[in-house]
């Protein structure tokens, strides 16, 4: 008898596990849309970040660096996605309110992707040398992150990732 009720038991401890792991797929499923917001840790090619100069509208080169960390925004569907944009939304202690970024190629805050297609977008541009007089440093440097990407298009669900952010790090992005 005891044997039928551990075996039950188990029976059921099964199944409940299965049922959480297909409502995980499920969740997974529909959070899967067809834009992708891509970081790479590696940064092949310092595609994801590198030291840049400032230039000014006209593209000429201004005095100084900085350190520019880019994402990929990328179309994984069979159609062409309009009018696609991101915003950037700094969430921590120290909060800054959403603002649409623009892509790097094009220099406007949307575009329309193509199938298999992606842009670069800069989400943070952070002064060299790193730590300047004012900033806050040490653990407490951790209030200027997480950093929070969305990017939407015309008639699809935005994809969303979040990034913790210490630009005492590197790479200073990072999940």
């Amino acid at each position: 008898m005891i044997g039928l009720i551990a075996l039950g038991f188990f029976a059921l401890a099964g199944h409940g596990a299965n049922v959480w792991e297909s409502r995980q797929a499920k969740r997974q499923k529909k959070a899967d849309g067809p834009l992708e917001i891509i970081f790479d840790p590696n940064n092949p090619a310092r595609r994801f970040w590198s030291m840049e100069s400032p230039r000014d509208e006209n593209g000429n080169q201004k005095p100084g660096v900085f350190l520019e960390y880019r994402a990929d925004i990328k179309n994984n569907s069979s159609e062409t996605l309009r009018n696609v944009s991101v915003t950037i939304e700094h969430i921590g202690h120290l909060p800054v309110r959403p603002v649409d970024t623009t892509f790097d190629k094009i220099k406007n805050i949307s575009c329309d992707l193509k199938p298999g297609c992606s842009e670069l977008i800069a989400v943070v541009r952070w002064p060299i040398p790193k730590l300047q007089p004012g900033m806050l440093a040490g653990p407490s440097a951790w209030a200027y992150g997480p950093i929070k990407l969305t990017a939407s298009a015309d008639d699809v669900h935005p994809a969303e990732r979040i990034f913790q952010f210490d630009y005492q790090a590197e790479p200073m992005l990072f999940d």
